[in-house]
């Protein structure tokens, strides 16, 4: 039986003399060409010999008739991928070149020539529509930082990076083949003849592509695996969160349940994870106090809490998450915030709209976001923020 060996392909598939000269210096080493896949080119295993290869291009099969004259002239079929057709023939039979003529040959290479083009015009439009989406995600906003951190977004990072490397990709295969077209129109032949030299850098962008496409699977998969939404347990101690309780103080307290597809929704938590924080969750609690009116005299008193927090992987990227998290809160009313000056934290932010408040607050690389409606103090709730923050970083 045949030992089959896989190489990794040239990524410059337009380069047809390179791959004749590679396919050539294979055959010198017993490896004969078998077929070409998507990453990888398959070669039997055989006795070295000296061998000829030719690349022929065309949109369409090879015809039964054209290879039949390729046959009898000493060339013969292996193997086509796409648009190129592949021929080879022994060195000692000395057989004719398959086109003699540049010129005519040109004309081959036409179809693949507009094909190519074609092809580079829609990637730069694919590069641009891929920029301005992430433009858009991560700037229309204005809170770019806490797009980066929350959720999904991150692998969204890598669709621009894909494209643009398509792109250049295309703009060389297709400019390489303009070029190649061009120098047989002059009635300049091909140097079917120059020596394969191995080169490293010949894969780099297959590399990236795999790299890119490797990072954004994994990245998919593990922001999805980590993702999860439950009910609150009584006391939530899993996780670092200002309760409710620790601020209404009130022993007549208690929580309201808002049940739906089995989680109770006004007591609930979710979780999340993502390269650059990844440890990140919101928790949101919801209460009443059965002998307690608002202040209106409207309706019993049912305070309500949810608290964000992020503990992102580098300090830098915290305090403008913090910013972000109040901009990204004013849902477009333009309400401002205030900076306000506390030695417990590294930045603190307050917006009150009573019985609204909201609290952005930093300490190392550690971010918590609260917007608590009730009766209490603003006092009161950041002292529980700046506990909440303080024994975390202890």
């Amino acid at each position: 039986m045949t030992k089959v060996v896989r190489k990794l392909r040239l990524n410059n598939y337009w380069n047809l003399v390179e791959h004749e000269s590679w396919y050539t210096h294979m055959a010198q080493q017993g490896l004969f060409l078998k077929k070409n896949g998507v990453f990888f080119t398959y070669f039997e295993k055989r006795p070295q010999r000296q061998m000829k290869y030719r690349i022929e291009v065309s949109k369409k099969a090879m015809a039964i008739e054209q290879l039949d004259f390729y046959e009898e002239a000493g060339w013969d079929y292996v193997t086509s991928y796409n648009y190129f057709h592949v021929f080879s023939s022994p060195v000692e039979l000395n057989a004719p070149e398959i086109h003699t003529d540049p010129t005519q040959q040109s004309h081959m290479l036409k179809e693949l020539n507009r094909l190519l083009m074609f092809n580079w015009i829609f990637t730069i439009f694919g590069a641009v529509f891929s920029s301005t989406i992430f433009w858009a995600i991560f700037f229309l906003d204005g809170t770019p930082i806490r797009q980066l951190v929350k959720g999904m977004t991150t692998s969204q990072l890598l669709l621009p990076l894909f494209m643009f490397l398509l792109m250049i990709q295309v703009a060389q295969a297709a400019l390489s083949i303009r070029r190649l077209k061009k120098n047989l129109e002059r009635g300049i032949p091909l140097q079917h003849d120059i020596p394969w030299r191995k080169k490293t850098l010949k894969h780099v962008w297959a590399c990236l592509f795999l790299v890119v496409a490797l990072l954004h699977l994994f990245l998919s998969s593990m922001q999805l695996y980590m993702m999860e939404r439950g009910t609150l347990t009584a006391d939530h101690h899993e996780f670092s969160a200002v309760s409710l309780a620790s601020i209404e103080n009130n022993d007549a307290f208690i929580h309201e349940e808002h049940l739906g597809n089995g989680i109770d929704y006004g007591n609930m938590y979710e979780k999340a994870w993502n390269p650059f924080a990844p440890t990140q969750y919101t928790v949101n609690e919801s209460g009443i106090v059965p002998n307690l009116m608002w202040e209106d005299g409207s309706r019993k008193y049912s305070p309500s809490i949810m608290t964000e927090y992020y503990e992102v992987s580098f300090e830098f990227l915290a305090r403008p998450l913090a910013r972000d998290l109040m901009k990204w809160y004013d849902f477009g009313d333009g309400r401002l915030y205030s900076k306000v000056a506390d030695s417990r934290f590294d930045v603190l932010y307050t917006r009150e709209d009573f019985p609204k408040l909201e609290i952005a607050a930093k300490k190392g690389k550690k971010v918590v976001y609260v917007r608590y409606y009730g009766d209490a103090m603003k006092s009161q709730v950041i002292e529980q923020v700046a506990r909440l923050l303080i024994s975390d970083s202890e």
